[in-house]
C-alpha cells in the first residue's frame, strides 16, 4: 500500500509540474502530448516513449510524436483499433529484453491515445497496479490542461481573426485581399503547404491561387464537394503520406472558392483547431464577397448608364435581331453568363413559344426546349420571377444559376428573358435586379418590334397557305436580279381544280391548296433565300435565287411526287420551269412568261408533269 501511495503522489507531483510548464509554453493540445511524452519517458526511466492519436475520419491510431534514447525503435505510423494492444503492433524492431506497454488513455474531449512506453531489464517491471495509477493520474492530468489550453487557443484564434478582419476590411482591392489572406496563412500554417482556389478570376501574381476547374474526374472530389455543399471536408492520401483539408470560402450571398491545406498525415487536428480552419475561411469567403460586390457596384453604376444610353437608341427603330444581339452581348459582359435567351410565347398556340435568332445554341437543342418549357411552366404556374443559385428540377440541365425574367407588355406575359450558368450561385442578387432594369427598358421595343413584323409578315404572306405574296415573289424577283448571278422560277398548278370545287366544295378545294403548299414548305430553305409563294388561285410558285435548272427539276419533281400520295382527295400538279443568268439581257417579265408558257405546255402534253422553258 506505501508502495502505491508514494506512486500516486509522485505522479501528482510529476503533473502538478507539467501543468504549470505547459500552462505557460504550450500553445496547442499537439504541444501537450509532445511535452507530455518527453518528461514521462524521463519520470518511469523508459528507452522510449511514443504517443499515438486515433483520427476518426480514418479510423485509425496515427504516430503524433516519440523519443527514443538508442535509436534502435522503428515506430509505425498507424496503429490499427484493436481490443487488445501488444509491442508487436507498434515496433517493426524491438530490442530483445526491453518491456513494452501501450496504455489506451481517454482525453476529455473524447479524444483516444495510446502512449507506448519501453523500460530495459534493469527498470523493475511496470505493474498493473502502476499502470492504473499511470492511467488514473493521467487522464486527471488531461481533463485539466486540455480545457486550459483549448481556451488560450481560443483567445489566440478570436485575436487572429478580428486582427485579420480589421486588415481585411481596410482594403479596396482583390489583390490586396488575396495577398492579406495569404500572408495570414504563412504566419498560422508556416510548414504547411496551401492553396486558395477561386471560382471567378483573380489578379493572383505570385500567390499560391488556382481557378477551380470541373472535369469529370473532379466531379466527386473533396474540394468540389466543399464547394458545392459549403461544408469542410478532408482528404487523406495515404500513398503520398498527406491529409488535404477542404475549407470552402462561404460570404453572406455565395460561395467564393474553396481553401486548401495540405499537412503530414499525422498531424492532429482537434475539433477546436478544424472550427478554426472553417472560421478563417468563413472571413476570407467574407472579404472576398466584400470586395466583388464593391467592384460590381462599380460596375453597375456603368451599366445603368448603358441602359439610358441603350433606351436612347431604342427609339431608332432597331430590328428584333438588333435589338436582342444588343441586350445579349450586354447581360453576357456584366454577369459573364453562359446562355442567354429570349423566348416568346406563339400567339396562334400559346402552348408553343418562339426562341429568337439571337439566343445562344442551347434554346434550339432538344435539352434546352425542354428546360425552357419547364421554366415557362414554372414561371405561369408561380406567376413570379426565377432568380435560383441552385435551381433543381427533374430534368439533367447542367446550369444551377438561373435567372428567368418575364417580357412583360401592359400587365400581358409575352416571353421571356433566360440566363444561365453551371456554376452554383454564380449571379448576385444584385445582378438581378440589373437584369430586371435592363429587360424592363427593352421589354416594349422588344414587343413593339414584334409586332412590327408580324403585320410586315401579314402584309407579305398569303392569308390561306402562309406562303408569300405574289407581290413579295416578284420583289425578291427583282433584287435577285440586281444582286445574284442566276435563278430559278417554277409555276404549279393544281391539276382539274375546278372538278375538286364541283365534287367536295370550294372548303375542301381551300384545303387542297393548303396541302399543296405545306408540301412544297417541306422542299425548299428560306435561311439560304429560297422565297415559296402562291402566285393567285390554285397557281403555286418557288423561287431559288442563285440556283441552276438541275436544282430546280430536282425540288419540282419531289414535290410532283409527294403531292401524288399525300393529298386528299387525290390530286397532282403540273409544273413549268424557267432559269435565267447574268449576261443574257433576260428581263423578269420574260421570266414570268416563260414559265408559264412551259406551265401550259405541261398542261397540254397530259398535265401531272414538268416542262422547262
Amino acid at each position: 500500500m506505501k508502495i502505491i501511495e508514494n506512486n500516486s503522489l509522485k505522479y501528482q507531483q510529476f503533473y502538478f509540474d507539467l501543468l504549470a510548464d505547459i500552462v505557460n509554453s504550450a500553445t496547442d493540445v499537439e504541444h501537450i502530448f509532445q511535452s507530455s511524452i518527453e518528461q514521462l519517458k524521463q519520470l518511469i526511466d523508459a528507452s522510449y516513449g511514443a504517443i499515438y492519436v486515433y483520427h476518426q475520419r480514418v479510423q485509425q491510431f496515427r504516430l503524433m510524436h516519440y523519443q527514443t534514447d538508442n535509436g534502435l525503435f522503428l515506430p509505425l505510423e498507424i496503429v490499427k483499433r484493436t481490443n487488445h494492444y501488444d509491442g508487436d503492433m507498434v515496433f517493426q524492431h524491438a530490442p530483445s529484453g526491453h518491456e513494452v506497454k501501450i496504455i489506451p488513455l481517454k482525453s476529455i474531449d473524447e479524444v483516444e491515445i495510446l502512449f507506448v512506453f519501453s523500460v530495459g531489464q534493469d527498470r523493475k517491471p511496470f505493474t498493473d497496479k502502476e499502470k492504473g495509477l499511470f492511467i488514473k493520474e493521467t487522464e486527471k492530468f488531461l481533463s485539466i490542461i486540455i480545457p486550459l489550453i483549448n481556451n488560450k487557443e481560443n483567445k489566440h484564434n478570436y485575436e487572429f481573426l478580428y486582427e485579420l478582419s480589421l486588415r481585411l476590411f481596410a482594403k479596396n482591392a482583390q489583390a490586396e485581399i488575396l495577398n492579406e489572406i495569404v500572408d495570414a496563412l504563412k504566419i498560422r500554417y508556416p510548414s504547411y503547404t496551401y492553396y486558395l482556389f477561386l471560382s471567378q478570376d483573380s489578379d493572383a501574381g505570385c500567390l499560391p491561387i488556382k481557378m477551380i476547374q470541373y472535369t469529370d474526374e473532379q466531379t466527386e472530389s473533396k474540394s468540389t464537394l466543399a464547394f458545392l455543399t459549403g461544408e469542410l471536408q478532408i482528404e487523406i492520401q495515404v500513398e503520398k503520406n498527406v491529409a488535404n483539408i477542404y475549407a470552402p470560402l462561404v460570404g453572406d450571398q455565395a460561395i467564393y472558392g474553396v481553401l486548401q491545406i495540405i499537412t503530414p498525415i499525422s498531424t492532429y487536428f482537434s475539433r477546436k483547431s478544424l472550427e478554426f480552419i472553417t472560421q478563417f475561411a468563413n472571413l476570407a469567403g467574407i472579404a472576398i464577397e466584400r470586395i466583388t460586390l464593391y467592384q460590381n457596384s462599380k460596375e453597375q453604376v456603368s451599366s445603368l448608364s448603358f441602359v439610358n444610353e441603350f433606351s436612347r437608341r431604342l427609339n431608332s427603330n432597331l430590328e428584333i435581331d438588333e435589338i436582342t444581339k444588343l441586350v445579349k452581348n450586354e447581360i453576357i459582359n456584366l454577369c459573364h453568363a453562359s446562355e442567354v435567351g429570349f423566348i416568346f410565347y406563339d400567339q396562334e398556340n400559346e402552348a408553343e413559344y418562339i426562341v429568337l435568332a439571337e439566343s445562344t445554341a442551347y434554346f434550339s437543342s432538344e435539352r434546352g426546349k425542354e428546360f425552357t418549357r419547364l421554366l415557362m411552366e414554372k414561371i405561369r404556374s408561380d406567376r413570379e420571377m426565377i432568380f435560383s443559385g441552385n435551381f433543381t428540377n427533374h430534368i439533367a440541365s447542367p446550369y444551377h444559376s438561373v435567372m428567368a425574367i418575364p417580357i412583360n407588355h401592359a400587365d400581358d406575359t409575352n416571353g421571356l428573358a433566360v440566363i444561365l450558368h453551371e456554376d452554383k450561385y454564380h449571379f448576385t442578387f444584385e445582378i438581378f435586379k440589373l437584369m430586371q432594369a435592363l429587360i424592363q427598358h427593352t421589354s416594349l421595343a422588344i414587343t413593339n418590334t414584334l409586332l412590327r413584323e408580324r403585320l410586315e409578315r401579314t402584309i407579305i404572306t398569303d392569308y390561306l397557305t402562309g406562303l408569300y405574296s405574289r407581290n413579295y415573289l416578284e420583289q425578291s424577283i427583282e433584287e435577285s436580279f440586281d444582286t445574284d448571278d442566276r435563278g430559278v422560277l417554277i409555276l404549279f398548278d393544281i391539276d382539274d381544280f375546278k372538278q375538286v370545287n364541283d365534287s367536295y366544295g370550294h372548303h375542301t378545294g381551300d384545303e387542297v391548296i393548303i396541302q399543296v403548299a405545306d408540301t412544297i414548305r417541306q422542299y425548299v430553305d428560306i435561311d439560304v433565300g429560297h422565297v415559296p409563294a402562291r402566285w393567285g388561285g390554285e397557281e403555286l410558285s418557288i423561287y431559288l435565287p442563285n440556283a441552276k435548272l438541275e436544282k430546280g427539276i430536282e425540288i419540282a419533281t419531289r414535290i410532283r411526287e409527294r403531292v401524288m400520295v399525300t393529298s386528299k382527295p387525290a390530286v397532282t400538279v403540273s409544273c413549268g420551269i424557267s432559269t435565267w443568268r447574268r449576261g443574257e439581257q433576260d428581263t423578269t417579265i420574260n421570266l414570268f412568261l416563260r414559265t408559264d408558257k412551259a406551265l401550259y405546255q405541261a398542261k397540254r402534253l397530259g398535265k401531272n408533269r414538268i416542262e422547262k422553258n
